[in-house]
């Protein structure tokens, strides 16, 4: 966070426009499937099925990161009444050397407490499939709260499965 605080090029911008949001969002999709090629990781999120969701509903907060004016992260969460739920996150390479994704999760975390939220949910986190997103989330909090996907770790995987199964119960 430190990082992002020296930076004297670095902004955080909330969009409430909805032709800012749309735009975002549609640099977002972008910034999206170059990270999915990038990482080499694939999901059935349908970004063009999500849009117009994202960028017309006031309870999804977008955020926006620029450094220099230009545009580096675009960050999606959902506003409850006392959960702020992170949902999705693009960014740039640039994003990864300007600590872009901590000022924006700084910025989340003071969105949700002036809103009264008790709980900032992160949202799935993969211990052993993105160690990386893992390392970054949970050296925010001592008490990870998330709503997202249990993940199970095992040696052997029948016990994983049994264990998924026993508790999906």
């Amino acid at each position: 966070m430190r990082k992002a605080e020296r930076n004297p090029a670095l902004a955080a911008r909330f969009l409430d426009d909805p032709a800012e949001r749309l735009a975002a969002f549609d640099a977002f999709a972008g910034m999206y499937a170059a990270l999915k090629t990038r990482k080499g990781f694939s999901n059935d999120f349908d970004t063009a099925a999500y849009r117009d969701l994202a960028a017309n509903d006031p309870h999804h907060v977008m955020l926006e990161i620029r450094e220099d004016g230009e545009l580096c992260l675009v960050r999606i969460a959902h506003l409850s009444r006392d959960r702020f739920t992170d949902f999705f996150t693009a960014s740039t390479e640039r994003a990864k050397a300007n600590a872009a994704a901590y000022l924006a999760v700084w910025s989340f975390l003071r969105r949700g407490a002036e809103a009264g939220c008790r709980v900032f949910d992160f949202g799935g986190i993969d211990p052993a499939g993105n160690r990386g997103v893992y390392d970054f989330k949970r050296g925010l909090t001592r008490n990870v709260a998330s709503s997202g996907p249990l993940w199970l770790h095992g040696r052997s995987r029948l016990v994983t499965a049994a264990a998924g199964a026993l508790l999906a119960r």
